[in-house]
């Protein structure tokens, strides 16, 4: 599950050196975990951390444009569906977005972790976790139209 995270976040020939970070993170860290329920959560934090890093220090990612009025206009999916095609498109439209956007995207859509979980792993309140997830579709929907 994580390897299929990491490589979604910074892209295949990264994803095997970040991983391997993040396991030995955990190695090293493991006698810290306090909670053993909270593996999982503290897996997926450390590797977010380790692939954000890894996305500043060599600037794999493009410059983004930031469109906060995009958030406070934001309207609401008219179709329940609407999350299933971003879905399937969403491997080659993730690198489009702005990191912090794809992890939510990512831990969300394909890995199914709740935006509650998701807040917990990232150390962001909930209303982070929502708005970072309705930039992320707002994007892709850009993005899908632009291509259209």
């Amino acid at each position: 599950m994580l390897l299929r995270y990491v490589t979604g976040m910074i892209g295949r020939e990264h994803a095997d050196d970040v991983l391997q970070d993040t396991f030995l993170q955990i190695y090293r860290k493991l006698g810290l975990l306090a909670e053993p329920l909270a593996f999982r959560a503290w897996a997926y934090r450390i590797a977010t951390r380790l692939a954000l890093a890894r996305l500043k220090r060599d600037r794999i990612w493009r410059e983004q444009i930031r469109a906060e009025e995009l958030l406070r206009n934001l309207p609401a999916p008219t179709q329940p569906d609407q999350a299933l095609t971003v879905l399937h498109q969403l491997e080659e439209l993730a690198a489009h977005v702005s990191p912090k956007s794809r992890a939510v995207l990512l831990m969300h859509y394909r890995e199914e972790i709740s935006l509650e979980e998701i807040a917990v792993i990232l150390d962001i309140p909930l209303g982070t976790a929502k708005s970072r997830l309705a930039y992320g579709l707002s994007s892709l929907r850009s993005l899908i139209h632009s291509e259209e």
